[in-house]
């Protein structure tokens, strides 16, 4: 290595770094995470904040060392999680917000003044999620809406089919529907003039308001793909 750097910052590196590089620079190595360590280590940490539901997510810095995400914090932030945001987008906010929290603290890491805090505890571990989903409509509304976010463009949405038609969705609503009853997943309940429809799943009803269909509809192709009592797969 003919190189003699003071510090290395790594962010969003999913390879780990050999150990002798690690402790190559005067004032270590550190890592831009988007996850409150111990929890939310991993390859994939940002999804799983949607698909566990939590009410937040956290940005920290940290040691690097021969672990996946194990190294001494030195810095943590906690923040809302937005109740409609979709996988792509809280991607793109979490490295916002690890490059704010780095620039607002490096003078003090280049001074050496942070104080790094060992992790403890077992924490959680997310390193991977499926690339691709077919919707499930036996499953929950909740756990359907999440999937869907998670899979939003410009990632590979979620897609379901109706005849010959693949449906890849981008966006759904819980519904609430008068006199609704269990009917089975994947049922066509209703059909409405802005072009969305409604689904029935495991627990109620999920209006699809942005979706697109391939190959698409020609003429009045749409009147016999999509038709009420008829059921998505």
């Amino acid at each position: 290595i003919t190189h003699n750097p003071e510090l290395i910052i790594s962010a969003y590196f999913p390879h780990i770094i050999p150990i002798d590089l690690i402790e190559l620079p005067t004032l270590g190595s550190v890592n831009i995470h988007p996850g409150l360590l111990p929890f939310y280590r991993g390859k994939f940490p940002t999804p799983w904040y949607i698909l566990n539901g939590s009410p937040t997510f956290g940005i920290a810095i940290h040691r690097l060392d021969s672990g996946v995400d194990t190294g001494d914090v030195l810095l943590q932030a906690e923040y809302q999680l937005p109740g409609d945001i979709t996988g792509h987008a809280l991607y793109r906010l979490t490295m916002d917000l690890g490059a704010s929290l780095l620039i607002e603290n490096l003078d003090n890491l280049l001074a050496g003044t942070l104080e790094g805090k060992r992790q403890t505890g077992i924490g959680s571990y997310f390193n991977s999620i499926e690339p691709r989903w077919q919707i499930d409509w036996n499953l929950s509304l909740t756990a359907i809406e999440r999937r869907v976010r998670v899979h939003a463009k410009p990632f590979l949405p979620a897609y379901t089919f109706a005849f010959n038609r693949i449906i890849f969705v981008n966006r759904v609503l819980p519904t609430l529907i008068d006199g609704y009853g269990a009917q089975g997943g994947g049922k066509i309940i209703a059909l409405n003039d802005d072009d969305s429809f409604i689904v029935s799943c495991s627990d109620g009803c999920l209006k699809i308001v942005d979706y697109e269909v391939y190959p698409p509809f020609n003429g009045a192709e749409k009147t016999y793909h999509l038709r009420v009592g008829d059921k998505l797969g």
